[in-house]
This record gives structure tokens, sequence and C-alpha cells, in this order.
């Protein structure tokens, strides 16, 4: 009876922000060569991204980076795949804000990775702890993924923006840091 070289998988993190990363752990028999296979959105074949050796202490630790959401498996050359592991990957958003003009505002910053058609970027304002009102959209540019908007206000007062992305295949869901302005 032949007994298949085996191995595990575990990702230290399996939601990352892009320009992350996490870590793949793969656990094989000693001396066994292992084949780490992925593909990142939008793509959907696997090919082998990373192999190695099988040290003496039965673990192999690589780290990753993917920009879009990433599907995995190992496998040992000889043995079975082990089960998929997804990273889901969230858009890198970064937010600034610089005033212009009196009560005029401009929000900028970038969205990582750009996509063909620019992703949308939406800025919403808190107006409590647990509740945000949608204040303007804008496009990032498709190439750099920077993105910029000018929104005059017609009151003062301090206030905490943030801007977000929806959920799609290439991605998930991004969130950027929280800005108060006060508005003057």
């Amino acid at each position: 009876r032949t007994v298949q070289r085996q191995a595990t998988l575990v990702a230290a993190s399996t939601a990352i922000v892009a320009t992350r990363g996490t870590t793949v752990i793969v656990h094989a028999p000693v001396g066994s060569v292992v084949d780490l296979f992925a593909y990142s959105q939008p793509n959907t074949t696997f090919g082998v991204v990373r192999t190695a050796t099988v040290g003496a202490t039965g673990v192999i630790s690589w780290a990753i980076s993917p920009l879009t959401n990433t599907k995995l498996y190992a496998q040992t050359r000889g043995g079975i795949p082990t089960p998929y592991v997804v990273v889901n990957v969230a858009t890198g958003l970064s937010l600034s804000v610089t005033r212009t003009a009196t009560r005029t505002y401009v929000f900028s910053g970038r969205s990582i990775p750009a996509r063909s058609g620019g992703l949308v970027v939406s800025l919403y304002r808190f107006t409590d702890a647990a509740h945000q009102v949608l204040t303007a959209q804008a496009r990032a540019d498709a190439k750099t993924g920077n993105w910029s908007l000018t929104r005059a206000f017609s009151g003062t007062g301090t206030f905490t923006f943030v801007v977000r992305t929806g959920r799609d295949l290439q991605n998930a869901a991004g969130r950027s840091n929280e800005r108060a302005v006060t508005i003057s």
C-alpha cells in the first residue's frame, strides 16, 4: 500500500488590505518538495508561485502580498493538493484633505490597485459614531488609482470623514483612514 505525502496549508490571515501581506504556512513531510499554487483575480488559472524543500522542522512559510482576492493551495510533489485557502484582499484607500477657500475643501487619495475604468470612491461624513452619510463620489484614475473631489460646505463645524469602496470580484470592500476636518 502506498501512502501519499500530504501537506496542510494555513494562511495567518484570510482578510488583508492591498499592499499589506499575510504569511502562508505549510506543514509537510521533511525532505519533500512543496509547490504553492495560486491565482489572483481577475485571473482564474492556477500557477506555481513558490517552491521549497521542507527542512527539519516540517514547516515552510512564505510571505505573500497579493493586490486582489487570491485563491491558494499547496501540494507536495507526488502528493495530493491541500484544500483551497482564499485570501480576501480589500482595496487599499488613502484620504487627505486640503482647504482651498472658505468652507471649500479638496478630498484626495489613492486606491490600490488601480483598475480598468477606474474605481468609484465614496466619501462619507459621520453623523455620529454609528451612522455615516454619503457626501460625494469620485472615480479613481484607471492607471494610477489617484482620485480627487472638491466639496463646498454651507455650514461650519468639525466633522469626521472616511472613504469607502464596494466589494467586487477583484477586491473586498475598502475603507480609508478617518479624518477629522474643521470646516471654516
